[in-house]
């Protein structure tokens, strides 16, 4: 059996490519909204109005409950009951689901959006722009490459000996709608394999496994009936090309109602299972087989308790992880991120999260918490120290903006 890294991406992952954070998005979707020039067409400005429109009605039983409406996923849960609880309900989650997708598509898109750009000193007898897709090369000798191709570089194998890729089989699980991951691949010559289908088993030098647990933008489905058979999978963002697939017909129920498939991060996933099954079957499968697993921006939210769930079938028949390692932002000045303790020890709200999570000898033999987010842990090096990846590059990176 071959060696296995499994990394677990959230929010945070996606971040440094602009992709708003939970609590920042509908602000986020509010300035696209009220923008004129940000581009929306007449359709899209109505779902943008209907979710909207939910949101203040939503926002009168706070009168009588405590409930955080400017939480992306608590609204798109409440949008998620309202349709299946009530007949008009059903616009109201299809509107949001376009809402997330718009979003996520400007934010990323966005030219304001410079993601990090990071320098691969010179490493003898090796040139990386035949292994990735680099930006450019300087008078320094580095070779200069974005953020999210260097990651997928690393989780591809591309940044290790040929002797050590064939080793192993890494595999990503993913809670982000965004293809900020999936495109990076592309630039490298990596094709992401979704696991749809059960059929989809077969594993090729060029390809990964990228379980995306709660759909994707470049995934649709009719918003109608949701069946199976309606399910289209794209290579761009269903957004980029909406006109078209406002003229799609449904070979099910024969209506034109294409929208994203994203489900939402909370409550019952279970009449999605029809679905997404396959993922998460395949998810099980390689959490089972992981070697060392890596969560990368991921906070554990409290609603999701599908994930506490999946993590514990997987490692259930696990005898092999030796390696636990969680890679989270927590700035410095946040208080309120650490305002708790673990066995007497001042401790990151999210670390605590993941220490509940874990068997205490566990914790203190095999398990790291990095609060320092994801570029610094790159351009450390620390991709080879904890998880043996990108081995041929031996010293820290350089880190251009």
């Amino acid at each position: 059996m071959k060696e296995r890294n499994v990394y677990i991406l959230g929010a945070g992952f996606s971040a440094c490519a602009g992709a708003p954070l939970i609590h920042g998005f509908l602000d986020r979707a509010r300035g696209y909204f009220d923008n004129p020039d940000s581009g929306l067409d007449d359709y899209e400005r109505v779902q943008f109005g209907n979710v909207f429109e939910f949101r203040q009605r939503m926002a009168q039983s706070r009168e009588k409950m405590v409930i955080d409406l400017d939480n992306i996923e608590q609204l798109f849960g409440l949008a998620e009951m309202s349709r299946r609880l009530e007949k008009k309900g059903t616009k109201t989650r299809n509107s949001m689901v376009y809402v997330i997708a718009k979003t996520l598509e400007l934010s990323i898109e966005s030219p304001a959006s410079e993601r990090p750009l990071l320098g691969i000193p010179p490493v003898s007898g090796e040139d990386f722009s035949t292994r990735l897709h680099l930006q450019e090369s300087r008078a320094d000798n580095y070779q200069y490459i974005e953020l999210y191709d260097y990651v997928a570089g690393l989780i591809a194998g591309r940044l290790d000996g040929e002797s050590d890729a064939r080793k192993r089989n890494d595999a990503v699980i993913t809670f982000n709608y965004d293809l900020v991951l999936d495109d990076a691949l592309q630039r490298i010559g990596v094709r992401p394999k979704y696991h749809l289908s059960d059929s989809d088993v077969d594993e090729r030098r060029n390809e990964i496994s990228l379980l995306k647990l709660h759909g994707s933008t470049n995934w649709a489905i009719c918003g109608y009936c949701q069946d199976k058979e309606s399910m289209r999978i794209g290579d761009e963002k269903m957004t980029m090309r909406a006109a078209s697939w406002r003229e799609t017909v449904c070979p099910k129920c024969s209506r034109k109602e294409y929208i994203p498939l994203l489900i939402p991060p909370s409550w019952d996933k279970s009449e999605y299972r029809a679905l997404m099954e396959p993922v998460w079957r395949k998810a099980v499968e390689v959490l089972s087989q992981a070697t060392r697993i890596c969560c990368i921006g991921y906070s554990i939210p409290e609603t999701d308790i599908f994930f506490k769930y999946l993590l514990s079938l997987g490692l259930a028949g696990n005898p092999k992880l030796y390696k636990f390692v969680v890679v989270d932002l927590v700035p410095q000045e946040d208080a309120e991120a650490r305002s708790t303790t673990h066995k007497g020890k001042p401790c990151d709200v999210v670390e605590l999260r993941y220490r509940s999570l874990l068997d205490d000898l566990f914790q203190k033999r095999r398990f790291s918490f990095y609060s320092m987010g994801l570029v610094r842990f790159v351009s450390q090096g620390l991709f080879g120290s904890e998880l043996a990846r990108g081995t041929l590059v031996k010293s820290q990176l350089g880190v251009l903006r």
